[in-house]
Parts: C-alpha cells; structure tokens; sequence
C-alpha cells in the first residue's frame, strides 16, 4: 500500500496521504492533477464535437482529439486542420495536427478568410488518411444510413473549375440562416456555420456548399429537420433542400432530418 500511496504521489495525483489508525485513510489530491482534469472538460458547444470528429478523421485519436478540443477550443483545432492540405513536406498528418495545436505553430498564409467571394471556388474537402472517396448518399439511403459521408475530393486541382455559387442561392441561404437564428437562437449554431453558402437554386431545391462531409452530416442531423421545414415554408410544400460539396460533381445529398 505505502508503495502505491509513493507511485500516486510522484505521478502527480496525490498531494498527500494521512493514515489514521489501522484502517482509516484520508487522500489529498493534487491540486496540479484537479486542475488537468478540469482543462479536459468540454462546454458542451456542437461545435467541439464537429472539431473531434474532424480530428479524428486526420488519424488522431478519440481521446487524443478530445483532449486537444478541451484545452485548445474548436477555433484553434479546426484552425490547424484546414491549414495541413497545404503544408509540404508532412510525412505523419496526425503527428503535424497535434503538434501544430499544442505548439501553436505560425501560420501566416494558412488561415482560410471566413468569407467566399461569390465568383471563388469552394474549398475541396479534407482527404481522410487513405485519399478515399465517398459515395454521395441519396436521401433514401440516409434514412436508412444517416451517418453515411459526403464524398472526400479526390483530387485538389479539380475545383479550379467549380461553376461560381448562384446569387439568387446565395440571398436563398442568408433568408434561410436568418430564419433559423430567429428560430435556436445565434448560440445554437456553431462557429464553423458561416462556412456554408448557397450554391444553387433550380426552381424549388436549393444546394447548400459545405466543406466536407463530417459537416454535412452534422448539419443534417442537429438542423435539417429544422432548415427543410423552413424552406418549404418560404419556396412550398414540395421544396428540396440539399448539401453538396462542390456544384461541379454533381452529387448532392438531401437534407432530412432525424428523429432522435
């Protein structure tokens, strides 16, 4: 028992240990050790969620990635995992994310601008480990699947010629955002949402450009019922409303909504 009350004590965990009597034991825990454990704890904002799983499709893993996530925030993760498509030379993606978000590495070039000119490409979706791409699921197969991804892009040269978003998408998506804030409140949304824009409208299906698959799913199952309502309420009963990752593919993934 002293051996194990000296290991918890040079590890970190305790502070101290008082034995009273032959059976009574009282422990101090460190306060070092309270406090990286509080560091851990998440705020419970979807948007550190969405920053896990996008951490954990670069190869991190569970645990490792929401450890990242509680002591760095979402901001700072999500912002080291869209800067790794354009660093050179990285042999581990996994190994350059986690050392990027605990070191702080400067990236003067990397950061990419919250707001999309209209004639701009979207950005390609992060590749997962193996450059595999995923097939589009229609709306059929996601209720069945509702986790089932977006495709990944395969290659990054491809969107150099992405047709330019719709305007009349664009004004579309902003009544439709401006609507559901109205309805969940500004907090509700996570801080990754300005990312999405209206890329097209076709009479009454609108496309929503979002950034890769992880939030397309995130954002079919926390607001499609939401957003899907809203919209027929504007465009009818018979709307479509729909994620892609960029308009040049032409695969598109409608949104639905699922009961939990």
């Amino acid at each position: 028992m002293r051996v194990a009350h000296e290991e918890l004590t040079q590890r970190g965990f305790l502070s101290g240990v008082l034995c009273e009597g032959k059976t009574a034991v009282s422990y101090r825990i460190s306060p070092e050790f309270a406090r990286r454990q509080k560091a851990r704890e998440l705020s419970g904002d979807p948007g550190e969620l969405f920053a896990i799983e996008r951490l954990v499709a670069e190869g991190l893993r569970g645990d490792v990635a929401r450890d990242l996530v509680a002591r760095n925030g979402s901001k700072r993760c999500l912002r080291y995992a869209d800067a790794l498509d354009a660093q050179r030379g990285v042999r581990s993606r996994a190994g350059w994310l986690r050392r990027a978000i605990e070191e702080g590495y400067e990236l003067p070039d990397a950061s990419p601008s919250p707001e999309v000119p209209a004639e701009a490409p979207s950005p390609p979706p992060p590749a997962d480990e193996r450059g595999t791409a995923h097939e589009l699921p229609v709306a059929e197969a996601a209720k069945q699947a509702p986790a089932a991804p977006l495709p990944q892009a395969p290659d990054q040269d491809e969107p150099l010629g992405e047709p330019a978003p719709d305007p009349q998408a664009t004004r579309a998506w902003e009544s439709l955002v401006t609507d559901l804030v109205a309805l969940r409140g500004p907090e509700s949304l996570p801080p990754w949402f300005d990312q999405l824009e209206g890329g097209q409208l076709e009479e009454k299906t609108l496309t929503v450009l979002v950034p890769n698959s992880t939030a397309a799913n995130h954002l079919n199952e926390h607001f499609g019922a939401d957003l899907l309502r809203l919209w027929r309420e504007q465009a009818g009963a018979d709307a479509v409303l729909q994620v892609a990752t960029g308009l040049g593919s032409g695969k598109r993934a409608a949104l639905i909504g699922w009961s939990t």
